[in-house]
């Protein structure tokens, strides 16, 4: 009997020690599935100082973080920041050159076990851009870094070499890329502010797929536009013996530009189409001077490689002038040359010499030769931009509509 005492209460020692530790084992079983399927979020703020210290550093500009800065922890990592901003270059008025309100950063690490990084997500919110150009040509954008390191030997000894575009493009693997309220300011030499808002931007840049982008948004606050681009598979961008294929719309009020064709490096061929109720639409969006010609469609296929643009089957009418033709621009010398033939089946160029708001009507034909002089007298440009370039082209004119009388071939 006394030997029985030991054994029974070893083997209720046993028995407790091996369930206290499967419940330990089951614990820890639970735990990592809820933490790798679920997830944990833990503050990190303590870090926000570290890390504008490295964005400081890296950019040459002042960063800080006053938002809150919170890590899921989970097979899915997030990472999620507010309120960052950063400083404007030196000499440069205003606020900060740029802020974000929040941004989200989602990983997969299961493609890790692939040696493959996948990024499951990327979205910004409340992004603000001031864009400043003074009269000397500098401006704000250009970061102190970027200076340093296109210098010739800016590169410390020891400094581990930098990826390759094209390894860092088949690295790429983003499933979405979200961007919601981005605005752009952009403040010209005159000091006059420009206005560039997007409502939203979604991309997807999956590993191997082609790359899609959408977005919509503003121009100067009130001017809808839309933009659907679809390209090839990123990593093939920077390989020219893969053509890049491009397609893309761009839609603004009642103007629609069309392009579709292939990138080879830095050469290609793109078709494109454009066409517009009303040319103000196009100098609203570019922000330049256009001749008020009201109605406008110009389509035809760019060809290009370096030293070289050529425009063939182009065709266009804007107003009452029309022309077709193909042009040649080479830029291989000092001076460039153009060469190429042009047909006009019908020229008035009075929306080019006389200065009138674009909403009028084009006035009536003179009816003499002594109004044509008149409006003459009232036009004003120069030819001095003629003489940057050599000039070999047809020019072949149908009818001239803006004499009196009938005049042509």
């Amino acid at each position: 009997m006394p030997t029985d005492i030991p054994r029974a209460a070893f083997r209720r020692l046993l028995r407790r020690t091996l369930w206290t530790a499967g419940s330990l084992f089951l614990i820890g079983v639970l735990a990592f599935a809820y933490v790798t399927f679920v997830g944990i979020t833990v503050d990190a703020s303590l870090l926000r100082g570290r890390v504008a210290t490295v964005f400081s550093d890296a950019l040459g500009r002042t960063v800080r973080f006053d938002g809150p800065m919170e890590l899921e922890i989970s097979a899915r990592p997030k990472l999620r920041v507010g309120g960052l901003h950063i400083a404007n270059a030196p000499g440069f008025a205003g606020g900060d050159f740029a802020s974000l309100g929040e941004a989200r950063l989602a990983l997969d690490l299961w493609p890790l076990l692939q040696k493959r990084l996948q990024i499951e997500e990327v979205t910004g919110s409340q992004v603000r851009v001031r864009l400043q150009k003074k009269s000397d040509g500098s401006n704000n954008w250009t970061f102190l870094r970027a200076r340093i390191a296109a210098q010739p030997g800016a590169t410390e000894p020891g400094t581990p070499a930098a990826v390759t575009a094209d390894r860092a493009l088949a690295l790429l693997d983003i499933q979405q890329v979200t961007l919601e309220n981005l605005n752009v300011e952009y403040i010209d030499p005159s000091g006059e502010s420009h206005y560039f808002d997007l409502h939203k931007l979604s991309a997807q840049l999956p590993s191997g797929q082609p790359l899609k982008v959408r977005l919509n948004g503003a121009v100067d606050k009130q001017f809808p536009y839309r933009l659907d681009f679809t390209g090839g598979v990123p990593a093939d961008l920077s390989d020219p013996r893969k053509p890049w294929p491009i397609q893309l719309t761009l839609t603004f009020l009642s103007s629609t530009l069309t392009a579709h064709g292939t990138l080879s490096g830095r050469s290609g061929r793109i078709g494109f189409g454009l066409g517009t109720e009303n040319l103000l639409e196009f100098e609203r969006l570019f922000q330049t001077k256009l001749p008020p010609v009201g109605a406008s469609g110009i389509g035809g296929t760019i060809t290009f490689e370096p030293g070289k643009v050529s425009l063939i089957q182009l065709g266009a009418a804007m107003g009452g002038t029309s022309l077709i033709g193909d042009l040649d621009f080479d830029y291989s010398s000092d001076k460039p040359r153009v060469s190429g033939t042009l047909t006009v089946p019908v020229l008035d160029l009075r929306p080019f010499l006389v200065d009138r708001p674009i909403e009028e009507a084009p006035p009536a034909p003179p009816k003499n030769f002594a109004e044509v002089y008149r409006e003459l007298s009232r036009a004003s440009f120069t030819l001095t931009e003629l003489t940057r370039a050599d000039a070999d082209i047809t020019l072949q004119v149908g009818r001239w509509a803006s004499l009196p009388g009938d005049v042509s071939d």
